[in-house]
């Protein structure tokens, strides 16, 4: 999940101070002029006094992309991640989950016939997701397509199916999740981004797609950043989350 993603966001019902950090690392080398390579490792970890939603999540990917042509290419990749829940209320342990996939696509690149400042990129795959004793799959995808306007400005909206580890459930969240944004320049220093979504999916490994979904979020952000100078920035965000579980 990304920044914006709802799933990523605190339990709002929920008053207390926690502390959070990630470190995150990527390295990408171009074998040719037509392969190119990608890996990647992230870690997130959120505590807390009351310790009932300590998470620790660890994900390691790899990928490899091809160019068909200037504005066609086709990647294939592979993940691998864990979520560690502290502790269980039950027996007091650390709870663990397990996932991992492979996904495929392809990306455009001014090759839609849409105009030609429009680009574009979708891939599918399939995760399973496993306790020690219980594994879960489920079919994953995503579709993103942007639009430029004028020359500093973007317009976009994208499509994610995929499994997390969140904050807010101490289980793995089977979510789709559909957003827009717009962001662009207002002047050669200030910039401007809005953001709003919504997802729907199932908490848990007893995942199904039977339209008995038990979770639901909203969330919208805008903010706006001040170039201070070639290195330093500043800037201001408000956002707005709501999420129902049943």
């Amino acid at each position: 999940c990304g920044a914006d993603d709802p799933l990523e966001n605190r339990t709002g019902a929920q008053a207390e101070s926690f502390r959070s950090s990630t470190a995150s690392a990527s390295f990408n080398y171009e074998i040719s002029r037509r392969v190119s390579t990608s890996v990647r490792y992230s870690n997130w970890r959120s505590a807390s006094p009351a310790r009932d939603h300590d998470v620790s999540t660890d994900s390691a990917s790899a990928r490899i992309s091809y160019s068909l042509t200037q504005t066609v290419g086709v990647f294939a990749g592979y993940h691998v991640d864990s979520g560690v829940y502290d502790p269980n209320l039950a027996t007091g342990d650390p709870v663990r989950y397990y996932s991992q996939g492979a996904d495929f696509g392809i990306d455009f690149a001014k090759a839609l016939s849409l105009t030609r400042k429009t680009t574009a990129t979708f891939g599918v795959g399939m995760t399973g997701v496993s306790d020690g004793q219980v594994t879960q799959y489920a079919a994953t995808g995503h579709a993103n397509i942007n639009h430029e306007i004028a020359r500093t400005w973007h317009a976009g909206a994208a499509y994610t199916r995929n499994v997390s580890f969140s904050q807010a459930f101490t289980e793995p969240v089977f979510s789709d999740w559909l957003n827009a944004n717009l962001y662009g320049l207002i002047s050669r220093r200030l910039r401007f981004h809005a953001r709003m979504g919504m997802s729907f999916g199932a908490v848990g490994l007893s995942y199904t797609r039977t339209g008995n979904d038990n979770y639901r979020g909203l969330y919208a952000s805008t903010g706006l950043d001040y170039a201070i100078s070639r290195h330093l920035n500043s800037g201001a965000r408000y956002w707005y989350t709501r999420q129902r579980s049943d």
